[in-house]
């Protein structure tokens, strides 16, 4: 569920090539990993209750 957020779209062609659309940066990405977000463009989730 999470990843699906990161994904906007998987392409598949001949000989399996794979290409994958983000929905962020490559660097935003790795930042997320690492736990290391840059602060100026991603933000941490609100919290929301029921």
């Amino acid at each position: 569920m999470v990843v699906s957020q990161f994904i906007k779209a998987v392409r598949v062609g001949r000989d399996y090539n794979i290409e994958v659309d983000f929905n962020v940066s490559f660097e935003d990405l790795q930042g997320f990993c690492t736990g290391n977000p840059r602060q100026d463009k991603m933000q941490a989730p609100e919290l929301r209750t029921a």
